[in-house]
């Protein structure tokens, strides 16, 4: 008997959530001061304090991590808010510690990373690019709020605009109207207000090395997301083309079958140093979102709504309409890449009779940059 189950979420660790990792959904504050006490940087011992207090997380400090304990937790957060240092803790590096975390992030743990924590992903080993765009500097006073954009492609012959304001991780953050080059308006959220700012900027700007794509040309989004299984979440407010991704969600990938979501933008300040700031509730709803959606309160729907996609699987052939497609991928449990496929195969139809019987991951791209994931039973 064959069926398919369709799982809309792009939560794709809870299709192949690997019993290594047997935490309910408890989620810790790493950092590597003994106590939220004894954290020296403002932004973080901020973070960690609403986690803990607010958000009723766990702190973790980096001299507990093994193996064991990390069995306890299905999410950590790692943010690292070093001012001059460009780089990781030392502690967060030392081998039995990375060694912990990365293999617990491949039986299906789930990172949320922000700001330098944002390293961590490369040094994992889920990728293998560091982020490009990295400030360290202290900052200045500065008059101008600081917004994260959900929007690429909006200057006025763009040739295609992905849209990601309705995505989950920006649920209830409240927004303000930005009109761009090609005469439409379209939302930007506020994270920081007028005052001292730093120069905290960590994530990738979606440059390939070996394939360079121009900022003009969607296909630099595109296939930065299909080489990485990511989505490209958000970027600078002033970003009108298809350049960098300072919010994004790190799918399952190869043998890291857990999540990874990153917050590498400026804006994203736990502490203003000059005041109050007046768009904080919008910084922790974003954090709250993030970490919601890796502990599996929220399913992580895409925008992509469940009925535009439909997918059967019928003698050995997986048929898929709806939404103009792409690229399919197909992931058996082992996170191991079982088959890829164009527009044309997808279309066709794709012949499994090769595939062995089990439990299957279909992992879709659509030209306007949705994820959609459908787990098929064999």
């Amino acid at each position: 008997m064959k069926r398919v189950l369709l799982s809309m979420a792009l939560c794709l660790g809870a299709a192949f959530f690997v019993a290594n990792v047997n935490a309910q959904n408890k989620v810790a504050f790493v950092n590597v001061a003994t106590s939220i006490n004894d954290i020296f940087d403002e932004d973080e011992k901020a973070a960690a304090n609403w986690f803990v207090t607010t958000y009723g997380g766990e702190y973790l400090p980096v001299s507990a991590i093994t193996p064991a304990k990390l069995n306890e937790y299905k999410v950590l957060w790692v943010y690292v808010d070093d001012d001059y240092y460009a780089g990781l803790p030392d502690e967060l590096l030392e081998a039995d510690v990375l060694s912990a975390v990365t293999n617990w992030y491949k039986a299906g743990g789930n990172l949320l990373l922000s700001t330098l924590g944002n390293l961590y992903l490369t040094q994992t080993g889920r990728i293998n690019l560091s982020p490009d765009i990295l400030g360290t500097g202290t900052g200045a006073d500065n008059p101008d709020i600081w917004y994260v954009s959900p929007t690429y492609g909006t200057w006025e012959v763009a040739p295609q605009t992905f849209n990601k304001s309705t995505d989950p991780i920006y649920a209830g953050l409240t927004s303000e109207p930005k009109e761009r080059s090609n005469g439409q308006t379209y939302v930007i959220y506020p994270l920081i207000g007028a005052g001292w700012k730093e120069d905290h900027n960590v994530f990738w700007t979606m440059e390939i090395p070996t394939n360079v794509i121009p900022n003009d040309n969607p296909s630099k989004l595109t296939t930065f997301q299909t080489t990485y299984a990511m989505e490209a979440l958000g970027t600078w407010a002033h970003v009108e083309d298809y350049f960098g991704c300072t919010i994004a969600r790190w799918l399952p990938q190869g043998a890291f079958q857990g999540k990874a979501i990153t917050i590498g933008v400026a804006a994203y300040e736990w502490k203003q140093n000059s005041g109050t700031n007046p768009y904080q509730a919008n910084v922790e709803r974003l954090t709250k979102n993030a970490l919601d959606e890796l502990k599996g309160s929220t399913s992580g729907i895409s925008s992509l709504n469940t009925s535009n996609v439909k997918i059967n699987l019928s003698d050995n052939v997986i048929l898929i309409s709806g939404e103009n497609l792409i690229s399919a991928r197909i992931f058996n449990v082992n996170g191991s890449l079982a088959g890829n496929y164009n527009a044309a195969q997808i279309s066709a139809g794709i012949n499994v009779s090769h595939l062995a019987s089990g439990v299957y991951l279909v992992n879709l791209q659509t030209e306007n940059g949705q994820v959609v994931n459908a787990k098929i039973v064999k």
